[in-house]
Formats: C-alpha cells, structure tokens, sequence
C-alpha cells in the first residue's frame, strides 16, 4: 500500500524552505518521499532539498535569521537547521545539494567533473536507486474543473502512468510524472510551467476514492525511474545501467546493503502489517551488479564505510547487514580480521562450528539484548584472536599450552589488538576503538567473575562498579550471554540462565552502592600526606587505592576518615 495520503506534510516544508531560501524552484527529493509512501514515517526529520545555482549564490540569499547554517565544500552541501519555536519546523535538519550533473569517476568513488545544471532529468540520472529518486513540488492552485476517470487500485495507477506517463489524482490532488520529456516540459530550467500544469490537470485526472478535494494546494511528484512502482513492489533497484552506477560509486554496493535492511526493519515494526505487506528484495540485475563489481569497494574512503555501517548498528537488524556483505565477498574490505575467522577451526567439546559461523551466531543474539553499536561491535570481534591463539598452540608442548591463557596469543588479548587496528582503519574514534577493544578483552569476565564462591563473587562485583562501571559491566555480561548462546551446545546454555540471575545481583548491589570510585572517598591525596606523614609521590595513589578496594566492601561502615586512616596504617 502507497500512503498517498500522507504526503501533503511534505508541503509545510516546502513553504518554510521557499521563505528561507528565497526561491521558487526548490525541491525535497529522496528518502523522506520514499519512507511516507511507504508509510513508515509520518513527519519526516531528515529531509534533503534540491534547487539550481552555484552553492555560493544559494547560501548567499538564504536568509540566516533562526538557522544554524554551514556549507561543505566537496559537493556544495548546505546544511540548514532551523532554531526557535516553530511547532511546524521542529528538530529537522534540511540538507540541500544543488542541482548536478557529473562526469566521468576516475577513482571509483569521485565524479571527475561536477556540472551545475537546472534540469532535473540531469540530476537524476546520477542518483543510486529508483526509490530514492522521487521530488517534490507544491504550489497553490485555483481549482480546475477536470475530465476524470476513475483507477481501480494502486496497480492500475502504475499502468497508467506506464502508460501515459502521467496521472493527477483528484481525491488526493497529487501530480505524478513519470515521463522524462514532459518533466522537462513542466520545469523548464527548473522552474513550473503553470500553463502545461493546468493542461495535465484538466485532461489526466482519475479518481481512486469516491471523494472529491476542492483544495488550492497541488503536489507534485516528479518520478522519472519509476521509484513508485519500485516502492509498491519492494524493489531495490539501481537508476539506469546499474553497472554503471556501482562503478561511479561503489559505496553505492554498501547503501544497497544498508537501505533494504533498514527499511524492512521499519516495515515489520508495524505488526497491523506484518501478515498483508511484502519486504524489499532486489531487482536481479541490481544484485547481480553487486555481486559483480564487489571488489570495488576496497576503493571506497574507509570514513564513508563507516557513516554507513553505523546507521545499520544503531537499528535492528545488523546481522542481516553482515551475512549480505558476507554474501557478497566484501567482508574482507570492511571487516579483515573478522574474515580471517573463516574455516578455523575450533575444539568440538565447545563449538559445533568454526569461529566465524560461532561468531556470526553470536552476532545474531546480541542484537535481541543489546542496543549499544559499540558492544554489537565488539561481539563481531571477539574472537577474532583465536586464528593465531589455535596456531600458536599447535607449535607448543602441553606445559606451555597451559600457560597460553596468561600470554599475548590469548585470543582476548591479541584480539583486542587486532579490533583496534580495524577499527581504527574505518575512521572510528580513539575513545570509540578503546571501548569496542575492551570489551573483546574483557569478554570472558562473566565466567571470571562466577568462577569463586558467592561471598567472592560480590566483592569483584563491587570492585568492577568501580572501576569500569554498571554500563559496561552489564554489557560485558550481555557479551557473555550471546556467547554462549552462540555456541548452540547444550551444556553452554544452561549456563545461561547463571548469567541472568548474575545481572540481577549486579542491579541490586548497584542500587545500594552505586559506582562508589576515589572521588567519593572521606580522604583525598592531600589528607593522606598530612595524616600519614609521608610525601608526595606514587605511594599516595597506591594508598588511595587499597583504601578504596577496602571501603567499597562495606561503604556504610568503611566511608569515614579517621577509619580509613586507621586501616591503612595497619596495612602500609
């Protein structure tokens, strides 16, 4: 089903755009049209516009008052988000890249050339996919007294717009066009032609309802690829020759990745849906293509893999995302050492699988009990250490195997060196690469943790919501959890439920404690000097130290100044 009716909320922000912009010929193009048809997204808050001129002439007539405003210089992106009270206009970013056209990609990700052009046909020829390529225009028109017939349904509106190129939609009052002459035609140098508008109107209306809208305002949907059709069949399909298209761009190959995935997500939410829709697949040719030209992404700035990925891990399905670039035989471009997991072998006792397909599982489970991209991050990476960890161990006696675990080749060890070389390399930040690493290294802690007697097991729990926190002590169990469920033996799982109840404890001493560090001790560094009588040097933040592991233990009893000082001179 097309949500035709929910388009007209498009039209609040052509009016705001045009008041902003100073101009007549702008238009709101591509995946906030898309997401309303498909009704997933009622009011749209990423919305990118269109209109001709030179990016410095355009930023230089936008009226700036109650906007933030910046341009970027490689394509002449102005990026306009509105301030104050407006209801209407609340929270929205509005990116707007100029009408172009662009010549021949030397490097399979830059346009060697970019032409500045006011046809639109022009610029849609070198946009990705057909669902993508659909503007909007609206305009206030006085009513036309029409000559109508009346469509059956959706799929006779897609026939006659096959066939006619052309369909205004009386009870809706939406233009649609799809053919590329008369869209040349209606917006000639970009701007509306109100004779040939009047013209279509009066002689190519229909009506799918009974009803009748005597309304000024007219939408107007420019589709040139047959985006619509391509919404209504969930299709995912390239603009033009697909080859081409990929070759241009090759993180084209990764947006069609992300984009089905994504858009599915948004689909199934709708549980009133779920048993009368269908989901997007892809175009043979389309797919093809991908499959084809697959090696072009390790071309492609690892900064703009990374901007893409990150919409994938922050929604619902990222398992989906990885089994396709799996698919695909792009995995090794984006994530390496995770690749090299493939066909390693691992101990039967343990493992029904080799490491990448535990790994993959694993994946699969950690995205039911965690949101955080960062820990799904790093549960694609946890055992990505264990390759050289087996090798290493094939080379060693059974004495020296044994003290694997207390080596660099431990997989946890040597994995989390190896997370932050890939992660480093796609662009992420130092502080965003050091906490996907710790979680790789710290990954087994839930079993350390449970391996002593209860009265142990509360102390290190008390210990750790000091030292790394509730947050990522919770996600470090969530870790553990995925991993044994990944693992699919039986004996693993029913350990699971230990993991659970260990939560639930970490929840309650967190509630009566919270993350009691240094700063909430009774002493400080200065007070140690001046009560213990010794100098300034590394001995005090060892002193704070014990005095803090002592105290944690019991706060209530332990958190007073002249006791602390009492224990830590029995304990120099």
């Amino acid at each position: 089903m097309l949500n035709l009716d929910g388009i007209n909320i498009l039209d609040k922000h052509f009016k705001y755009l045009k008041t902003k912009i100073n101009k007549e010929n702008i238009f709101i193009v591509g995946g906030s049209i898309r997401d309303i048809l498909l009704d997933i997204e009622k009011d749209p808050k990423d919305i990118d516009i269109t209109t001709d001129q030179d990016p410095q002439t355009i930023f230089s007539q936008i009226k700036q008052e109650e906007i933030s405003i910046f341009k970027t210089d490689k394509f002449g992106t102005i990026t306009i988000v509105p301030k104050g009270q407006d209801s209407n206009i609340e929270k929205v970013k509005y990116e707007l890249t100029p009408l172009r056209s662009e010549g021949q990609y030397d490097d399979f990700r830059h346009p060697g050339k970019i032409n500045r052009t006011n046809n639109i046909v022009l610029d849609s020829k070198r946009r990705d996919f057909t669902i993508n390529c659909l503007y909007y225009f609206s305009i206030d028109l006085d009513y036309i007294k029409p000559n109508y017939n009346k469509i059956k349904d959706e799929l006779d509106l897609i026939k006659k717009l096959k066939k006619n190129g052309k369909v205004f939609l009386l009870d809706k009052n939406i233009l649609i066009i799809k053919d590329k002459e008369l869209i040349n035609k209606l917006f000639p140098n970009a701007n509306l032609d109100i004779e040939i508008l009047k013209d279509i109107i009066k002689n190519n209306s229909y009506n799918i309802s009974n009803d009748f809208v005597d309304k000024k305002n007219i939408s107007i949907i420019i589709d040139p690829w047959g985006g619509i059709e391509d919404i209504l069949n969930k299709k995912i399909k390239a603009v033009g020759e697909a080859d081409s298209r990929f070759q241009e761009d090759a993180l084209r190959i990764i947006r069609g990745v992300r984009i089905p995935n994504i858009l599915n997500q948004k689909i199934k939410k709708d549980k009133n849906k779920i048993k009368e829709t269908i989901f997007f697949d892809y175009d043979g040719e389309t797919w093809a293509s991908m499959k084809k030209n697959y090696f072009l992404v390790q071309f492609i700035a690892k900064e703009r893999i990374k901007d893409e990925i990150m919409k994938v891990f922050i929604a619902d399905n990222p398992f989906g995302f990885v089994v396709l670039l799996d698919e695909l035989n792009i995995l090794k471009y984006i994530f390496p050492y995770l690749y090299m997991t493939k066909n390693n072998n691992q101990p039967v006792r343990y493992h029904a699988f080799d490491t990448y397909a535990h790994t993959i599982l694993c994946f699969y489970n950690i995205q039911f009990i965690n949101k955080d991209p960062l820990v799904r991050f790093a549960m694609l990476y946890h055992d990505v250490g264990k390759p050289d960890q087996y090798y290493c161990s094939s080379l060693l006696d059974r004495e020296e195997r044994k003290k694997i675990h207390s080596m660099r080749i431990n997989h946890s060890t040597c994995g989390a060196d190896m997370t932050l070389q890939d992660f480093k390399k796609l662009g992420f930040s130092k502080k965003e690469c050091e906490t996907i690493s710790f979680y790789v290294k710290e990954h087994l802690l839930a079993g350390e943790i449970l391996s002593g007697k209860e009265k142990n097991i509360i102390k290190k729990i008390k210990k750790l919501l000091s030292s790394i926190g509730y947050k990522k002590l919770q996600n470090l169990i969530d870790i553990c959890i995925a991993d044994r469920r990944g693992q699919y033996n039986p004996l693993q799982l029913e350990n699971v439920d230990v993991l659970q109840n260990l939560k639930k404890l970490i929840d309650e001493i967190y509630e009566k404690q919270g993350e009691f560090t240094q700063k909430d001790l009774k002493i400080d560094g200065n007070i140690v000097i001046e009560e213990m009588q010794i100098n300034p040097g590394p001995q005090v933040g060892i002193l704070l130290q014990k005095a803090l592991n002592w105290v944690i233990q019991d706060i209530d009893n332990r958190n007073n100044k002249e006791i602390i000082i009492e224990y830590l001179n029995k304990n120099m």
